[in-house]
């Protein structure tokens, strides 16, 4: 599996092998669904991303947030996460969309202003959530969807899954 680091301010073109050349969100999404092995990691720097593509997840994967961009572990010392913006963008109806039949986390994470929902979950593959805040998600849904609500998270064809918040909020 892979490691790939990614800020919010990269300018594109970095391998995210190192926090010296880190990629963008969109960069690590399309590494990571390109690869056939499972288990890869993004560490996200703590700041503001703002996706211009659903972050489509075919396999489980780690995405840690609030990181201070200096080492693998260190969190921000501003206790700032990794706050992912979908400024209700209506071409980003979910945010994360995870298809992985095995166990993906989630944590530090915000993920807010989704046009439907911040999560999408198809597959058997298990989901943990720590650490994150899922605000104002799901404002710009049109009546007609009104049997598939789930603005922080959607799961579906997921009857073998286990889906787990720890230390979560929903605003």
């Amino acid at each position: 599996a892979n490691t790939y680091r990614v800020t919010p301010d990269a300018p594109g073109g970095g391998n995210g092998q190192s926090w010296e050349k880190p990629m963008t969100i969109e960069e690590a999404h399309f590494a990571v669904t390109n690869l056939k092995q499972h288990g890869n990691v993004i560490l996200c720097k703590a700041g503001v991303y703002r996706p211009t593509v659903e972050l489509t997840f075919p396999r489980n994967l780690t995405v840690k947030g609030g990181l201070a961009g200096t080492d693998d572990t260190t969190l921000d010392p501003n206790g700032v996460r990794a706050i992912i913006d979908g400024e209700n963008r209506s071409n980003l109806s979910k945010i994360f969309n995870i298809s992985a039949g095995d166990p993906s986390t989630f944590e530090n994470l915000e993920i807010r202003n989704a046009y439907l929902r911040a999560f999408y979950k198809t597959g058997s593959g298990d989901i943990t959530f720590k650490n994150c805040v899922f605000d104002s998600c799901g404002r710009q849904y049109p009546s007609n969807l009104s049997n598939e609500r789930g603005a922080a998270g959607h799961f579906n064809g997921a009857g073998g899954a286990i889906i787990t918040y720890e230390n979560c909020v929903f605003s």
